[in-house]
């Protein structure tokens, strides 16, 4: 399944037999099957005719709304499509303290385990750069997380290990994408204006427990 995403302005969205069809500058015409769709994004000045919002609708498909800088308004979302069991599971298990530590430990080791291999991975190509006190201080806090029995414990390791890995991630990036640290509302820089946009999408994709997203651009000259 695939996340559709226009960005040209101006453009338009409307349906026609089983098919998305999407009208930008200079009559470029793109149509994208019904089945195959399991989100669209629309940035800024994109016209949705109704019988696309109703083929939406009733197709189950969530549509998110956001500025051309990726600042997010809202999402236009059918209540046809709930999965009432898995919401009741997922309330129940929210109070069960044992388990919301447990799947924190495992989540936030995995996001700190893979952090460390990125930075690894993009270290072979760079040239007189050194991660190793970054990637030493991750590995500890990686480490620590089994033993946190506290919220605020496992928070403080995350956030430390945060912080060593956007420093390393800073000394890979290109010169004029060097950035001091993550900075948010407002971001200060292009990379942490870059990050926040791409934490809107990933965040907006997987609020409905998706498990795949392939992109599929649409523009003037292939991407919108």
């Amino acid at each position: 399944m695939s996340c559709l995403y226009v960005t040209e302005q101006g453009a338009k969205i409307s349906t026609s037999g089983g098919r998305f069809i999407i009208e930008c500058k200079n009559d470029l015409i793109r149509e994208v099957p019904e089945e195959i769709v399991e989100s669209i994004m629309v940035f800024g000045n994109v016209q949705v005719t109704y019988g696309a919002q109703k083929r939406i609708l009733e197709k189950g498909i969530s549509m998110s709304f956001l500025s051309t800088r990726g600042r997010y308004f809202g999402r236009l979302h059918s209540t046809a499509h709930p999965n009432v069991e898995r919401f009741k599971k997922q309330v129940y298990m929210s109070d069960d303290m044992e388990h919301r530590l447990l799947f924190a430990r495992l989540t936030l080791s995995a996001k700190i385990h893979n952090q460390i291999v990125l930075l690894r991975r993009y270290l072979r190509n760079a040239q007189g750069v050194s991660l190793e006190d970054e990637i030493f201080h991750m590995t500890v806090c990686e480490r620590k997380l089994k033993d946190a029995e506290t919220v605020e414990e496992i928070m403080g390791h995350e956030g430390l290990a945060a912080r060593y890995y956007f420093s390393g991630l800073s000394k890979l990036v290109d010169e004029g994408f060097r950035f001091s640290g993550r900075s948010r509302r407002p971001p200060k820089d292009p990379f942490n204006s870059l990050l926040s946009l791409g934490y809107t999408i990933v965040f907006l994709k997987y609020t409905r427990n998706w498990k795949t997203a392939a992109s599929i651009p649409i523009s003037a000259s292939y991407t919108a």
